[in-house]
């Protein structure tokens, strides 16, 4: 893959790599050397191609929702700049003109910061209005975790949620499970999801706490 990108490590040897193209991180290590991501094997490393896996920002839009015609915004198909830059940290910057998408002519500027606290990745989305008209935009980092066997995974912390079920039109329902299991395709988006969640790897003992 011939893309510019900056590779973050702590002294205690948990690393992770991130691409100027979309501010996408591709991989986060622990210092033994496992990778805690997933990222397709038939992902493609070719601008304007969005990176499939790791930790693409979705940016101004989320899925559908908002007046773009495609999904996820655009900030995961272009290059971002360098703002700042330490061993373990690095600002990425994106301005947008409001000119280049048709269907989104609303001038910004998003910066993304991703950051190594030994065993803990940050990540920081900062957005700023540069235009004259309120700026109303929709977000996410669509992170791929790494999973050993799906079917000996679990997702805690989401019980008594409402979420909409994207397999059917997007009903809604509600999490009543203390834990929520995948013996089948899942899609759900979770509204007002709580401060913390916790991925659990059961086949390799790995868990990953999520925080907002």
């Amino acid at each position: 893959a011939d893309m510019e990108s900056i590779d973050l490590k702590t002294d205690k040897g948990h690393t992770c790599k991130v691409y100027l193209h979309g501010a996408h991180v591709t991989s986060w290590k622990t210092p033994e050397g496992k990778e805690l991501l997933f990222v397709s094997g038939k992902a493609l490393f070719a601008p304007p191609k969005a990176i499939r896996g790791g930790i693409p920002v979705c940016f101004p839009q989320f899925g559908m929702m908002g007046p773009m015609p495609t999904q996820h915004g655009f900030a995961r198909n272009v290059a971002f700049k360098v703002e700042e830059k330490s061993d373990w940290s690095v600002k990425m910057g994106l301005e947008y003109d409001g000119a280049s998408q048709p269907t989104y002519p609303h001038p910004f500027k998003l910066a993304v910061t991703t950051a190594l606290c030994d065993s803990v990745l940050q990540q920081t989305l900062e957005v700023t209005n540069t235009g004259s008209a309120p700026l109303e935009f929709t977000a996410a980092l669509h992170t791929y975790f790494g999973i050993t066997d799906i079917h000996k995974a679990k997702v805690t912390g989401l019980k008594g949620v409402p979420y909409l079920n994207n397999l059917q039109n997007q009903a809604k329902a509600t999490d009543s499970d203390e834990a929520v299991h995948f013996a089948q395709e899942t899609d759900r988006v979770y509204v007002g999801a709580p401060g913390a969640i916790t991925v659990e790897d059961g086949a390799s003992g790995t868990s990953i706490t999520v925080e907002r």
